[in-house]
């Protein structure tokens, strides 16, 4: 790939004002839909002049729901159990600030993987393959960790 490192410091910096804004939508403290995700993740994809096909996107912000979520995951199923159908409203009040983390972790870690298009480490289509994910999967992990501390 041929970038140059000033291209890419903007790139990264643009991607990065885009993670660092991330709220919570009006009306909803907390709850991030897959489209509210969606949303950040085909800015980010724009912003690095990447294509990325609208079900890839989709396959990548599913592919970090299981990632180090151990007591969110416990929490809901708790929530299913005594509350079903309240989903969305229970975790918008309990976990606001877990729904934020996770969306900057996942914000952040495409930045990574958008960023290792660019340096020519991976191709553009091969960021929904298992390579593309798992690679996703490392950088979320990482950047849940620095939120932690």
């Amino acid at each position: 790939m041929n970038i140059n490192n000033n291209e890419l410091a903007v790139m990264i910096e643009r991607a990065n004002a885009i993670v660092s804004e991330v709220e919570e939508p009006i009306g909803y403290p907390g709850w991030w839909s897959q489209q509210h995700l969606f949303s950040m993740v085909s800015a980010i994809s724009s912003i690095f002049k990447i294509d990325v096909e609208e079900d890839a996107l989709m396959a990548l912000i599913g592919a970090t729901d299981s990632v180090g979520m151990t007591k969110y995951k416990a929490a809901t199923r708790l929530l299913r159990l005594f509350a079903p159908g309240q989903m969305a409203v229970f975790t918008g009040v309990m976990f606001p600030e877990a729904a934020k983390m996770r969306a900057r972790a996942l914000g952040t870690a495409y930045i990574e993987v958008c960023k290792t298009v660019k340096l020519g480490t991976l191709e553009a289509d091969e960021i929904a393959s298992n390579r593309g994910i798992r690679l996703l999967k490392v950088y979320f992990q990482r950047q849940l960790k620095k939120g932690k501390s």
